[in-house]
């Protein structure tokens, strides 16, 4: 299973890209919602990028949330 680990540093376009890279297979994001000002707002979700509104709802996903780790599931 490929995946990256993300930290404050880590530039959006090398998520952008991994993503980009397994494009039309499922892709599990963990992110913070940024629903609350404290750590642990998190969650996860997997994408099937196959599908056009998946995969803009993961790049969306990365534009606007910390991103934890992007992993490529299947």
């Amino acid at each position: 299973m490929e995946k990256i680990d993300c930290h404050s540093s880590t530039p959006k376009q090398d998520l952008i890209d991994f993503v980009e890279k397994h494009k039309g297979k499922k892709i599990n994001i963990h992110y913070e919602n940024n629903i609350y000002y404290i750590w642990g707002d998190d969650d996860d979700f997997t994408y099937d990028t196959s599908i056009e509104k998946h995969y803009m709802e993961i790049l969306d996903t990365i534009e606007k949330h910390y991103i934890h780790c992007i992993k490529c599931v299947g």
